[in-house]
């Protein structure tokens, strides 16, 4: 069999265009930062939080009774070079949080940069960052054939990086490295389903995750071996290792106090079954229904705003200053 896997692309839009920067003072309630991918998953991201983009869903936090009156898009931070850390400012409730692309690139190593980002700047602004979130879309493997996981956001809390699997003789990827991520978060998001905008969720066994955009469904299967759902994508892993690592004592950066290595979750909407339909129309799950067969950027586009909307209404509930 032909593996046909695509490697991690070149991506030049870091963050948030240049404006004045505001007070850093400003932001020392931050206590989330919301972390995503692709051109497509950072607009839609900012068009959720109300910085319109024209040809998108007409859906954000303003059709959400739950956070309508609690957020606020603060303002972008400016970067005035490729060195420095851009990003957007958002208050949710009593918190605020920033919301940032991984950066010129994206996959692992993009994803690590950026947490090594976010890290060093929660200590230089005295941040009492709690939890990372990634949030996008995502790729699906799952056992029981004939189902549309396409629209349902995956939750686990359990990732597996398979960059560092080996394929066997066997056909079979073994002696992945396994990283546990937070439960509490975990359990709470699985309650944030219901309401106007319902949003079908779904528990994975795990989050696989590595440097390639799966294109062969037998190479999905395979990492997904004996469970019966996964998520597929390329980010989680990069936020791992970063946490991972600032954690070593002879590193210079720190965790915020009271932060583990395992404060971070992966929360992504499935765009596609890590096949070949990726490049077909396919229905998907919008808003508790089933719509009629759509592209594949218009399923990531309905993907990362339902998971966006999960998150953002599990912080308004749980999270306070």
């Amino acid at each position: 069999t032909t593996v046909q896997l695509e490697s991690s692309r070149e991506n030049t839009d870091r963050g948030p265009p240049e404006q004045d920067q505001p007070n850093p003072t400003t932001t020392n309630k931050v206590k989330f930062a919301l972390l995503t991918a692709n051109d497509t998953e950072f607009k839609t991201v900012r068009h959720f939080f109300g910085k319109t983009c024209p040809g998108m869903e007409e859906y954000s936090y303003k059709d959400e009774p739950d956070l309508a009156k609690v957020v606020k898009f603060e303002h972008e931070f400016a970067r005035d070079s490729k060195e420095q850390l851009g990003y957007d400012l958002i208050t949710i409730g009593e918190v605020q949080g920033i919301h940032l692309k991984c950066g010129f690139k994206y996959g692992t190593e993009a994803a690590r940069n950026a947490v090594s980002d976010i890290l060093d700047e929660a200590e230089e602004k005295g941040w009492q960052l709690e939890i990372i979130f990634c949030t996008g879309c995502c790729g699906c493997s799952f056992a029981k054939a004939d189902q549309n996981y396409r629209g349902h956001v995956l939750i686990s809390n359990r990732l597996i990086d398979y960059n560092q699997g080996k394929y066997e003789d066997d056909g079979q990827v073994h002696s992945e490295k396994l990283y546990p991520m937070n439960t509490d978060w975990c359990n709470w998001l699985f309650k944030m389903e219901e309401g106007p905008n319902p949003v079908k969720v779904s528990k994975a066994e795990s989050i696989l995750s590595g440097d390639w955009v799966m294109k062969k469904k037998e190479i999905a299967d395979k990492l997904r071996d004996k469970q019966k759902i996964v998520g597929i994508e390329m980010e989680g892993a990069g936020i791992a290792k970063g946490l991972d690592a600032i954690s070593e004592p002879k590193c210079k950066t720190k965790l915020p106090r009271g932060m583990r290595p395992s404060d971070f979750l992966i929360v992504k909407g499935v765009s596609d079954n890590a096949g070949p339909d990726k490049n077909t129309l396919q229905p998907t799950w919008y808003h508790g229904k089933e719509t009629k067969p759509v592209d594949d950027k218009k399923r990531q586009e309905m993907a990362t705003l339902q998971s966006t909307a999960l998150v953002c209404r599990a912080i308004a509930k749980h999270m306070r200053n």
